[in-house]
């Protein structure tokens, strides 16, 4: 990674160079290193297998220009260049940006911040110096807890058992710097972050279980894979004797994983002002109304959580961001240029808003790639960071399942995806293990994994609540950019179908 200072002083002399051309009405030149540590997770007990691969790195890196043409306030043209912090880089960045250049009658001006800010946020902790062998004593620490679990238990399972343990350590650091015509200062953050993700197969039982981590901290990264392994084993073996309920509508118990999939892909999106100007929003005209229960708060805050982020990829700076206020919506989360339009737009009443006033701010501009991190080649756009849910008068986890009373206790789903367009808030996902069948609040039996498909819309999950946990537990989806912080919550009568069920 290229050092903080690096990027802050190629980012100062190119802001000087960019001052003197002419043709130029304003400009911002924003520069990114970065790199991501993998230690993937690979044992197999009945064939050959290396336990944790050999750890892999990404490194990216980059230039992005965005100029203003002086000749039309409306013209502005962008480019990036991959691995040149140079000025012969910043001249063909620039000639790139003039014969790209288009003319956007809805483009305000580049994001504009006249505050003096603190330099570099300094925000990556001690993993910002974590070396490449302790990401692989992680994984590796995590596979022994697993195969020590596990062989407590042996002697009771079938002599071919077939456990598969997969997952991955991941861990990723980021540094930008940023500086524009508009703003008083060069602006900096940097930040670090691991995630770690299992799952556990146990094919002689036809059992699956999951279990993930998050944090930014060497400690906590230790904390998690001294017993995550375990975890996950534990709740494989708990699932002997599976069954596969029948297509009705249940009251169902929601784990933290998959509510974190239902809000990834079918209520986040529809929380971007962008969403809103497509009108393809689940929620598209209701700013200020009534959405959720009344004990339900969304916010995503890019300060306080695993991913910390002092400034946007615009170079303003973040923070916490109300989504649902006691079940209303009250914001969305905007890049520079989609709050510009929605101010322009008269938000009170604007007819996409809704009767609503609520000023949106563009606390969430970020350039991230498919893998959760800063990339210079990707347009600023409203990403989350850190989304929490919280619901009022919470209950114990302990109480949950007497909550539920009669029921599914579902842990984990895959494959979530909108049906009938985004628009329409309906979505189907399979429940894919740790999840059980429950009598007078108490576990009966497993569910098969991949037994069971919910097709629901989210009105039925948000507005159905019969219980929420009061605590809040990380969760993480599979190529999601933010990392959630969710309780568990109970939902009547959500309709759940038999996988290949067939009907009489």
């Amino acid at each position: 990674m290229i050092a903080a200072h690096n990027l802050r002083e190629f980012v100062r002399t190119a802001a000087g160079w960019l001052a003197r051309q002419k043709d130029l009405a304003a400009y911002e030149i924003y520069a990114q290193s970065g790199e991501q540590i993998v230690a993937r997770l690979n044992y197999t007990s009945d064939i050959p297998s290396r336990g944790v691969e050999e750890t892999k790195s990404l490194d990216v890196g980059g230039i992005a220009l965005r100029v203003v043409l002086a000749r039309d306030p409306h013209c502005i043209g962008t480019a990036a260049l991959a691995s040149d912090f140079t000025l012969g880089a910043l001249r063909e960045a620039l000639e790139r940006a003039r014969r790209a250049a288009l003319v956007d009658p809805r483009f305000k001006s580049l994001p504009a911040d006249s505050r003096r800010l603190a330099g570099t946020a300094a925000t990556g902790g001690d993993l910002m110096r974590l070396r490449h062998l302790a990401v692989a004593g992680a994984a590796w620490q995590i596979l022994r807890s697993a195969l020590e679990r596990f062989a407590r238990a042996a002697m009771a399972l079938p002599s071919a058992p077939g456990l598969i343990v997969g997952g991955d350590v991941t861990l990723t650091r980021e540094r930008m710097a940023l500086a524009s015509s508009l703003m008083p200062e060069v602006r900096g953050d940097e930040t670090a972050f691991f995630t770690s993700t299992i799952t556990v197969l146990i094919e002689a039982l036809g059992a699956r279980a999951a279990a993930s981590a998050a944090g930014r901290s060497r400690q906590e990264l230790q904390r998690a894979s001294s017993h995550q392994g375990a975890q996950a084993v534990g709740a494989a073996l708990s699932g002997a004797n599976a069954q596969r309920p029948p297509t009705c509508r249940y009251r169902v118990l929601l784990g933290p994983q998959p509510l974190a999939e239902i809000l990834s892909y079918m209520v986040l999106p529809s929380l971007t002002a962008s969403a809103f100007f497509r009108a393809d929003s689940a929620y598209y005209g209701k700013l200020g109304e009534l959405v959720m229960d009344p004990r339900i708060g969304l916010d995503d805050d890019p300060r306080t959580g695993a991913i910390r982020r002092a400034l946007t990829c615009e170079g303003l700076p973040t923070a916490r961001t109300e989504l649902i206020r006691s079940g209303r919506l009250v914001g969305l989360l905007s890049n520079y240029y989609d709050a510009a339009r929605l101010a322009a737009g008269d938000c009170g009443a604007a007819p996409e808003l809704g009767a609503g006033r609520a000023r949106i701010e563009p606390r969430h501009g970020m350039r991230l790639g498919g893998n959760g991190a800063r990339r210079y080649d990707v347009a600023p756009r409203a990403m989350a960071s850190n989304i929490t849910l919280r619901g009022k008068r919470g209950v114990a986890d302990s109480r949950m399942l007497r909550a539920l009373g009669d029921g599914i206790h579902i842990g984990r789903v895959w494959y979530t995806y909108p049906i009938n367009g985004q628009r329409a808030g309906d979505f189907t996902c399979t429940v894919s293990g740790d999840s059980y069948l429950v009598e007078k609040g108490r576990v009966v039996a497993p569910i098969a994994p991949n037994s069971l498909r919910i097709n629901a819309n989210i009105d039925q999950v948000f507005t159905q609540v019969r219980e929420i946990g009061a605590r809040r537990h990380p969760a993480l989806v599979w190529g999601e950019n933010g990392i959630f912080y969710l309780p568990a919550m109970v939902v009547e009568g959500l309709p759940l179908a038999s996988v290949g069920e067939v009907s009489g």
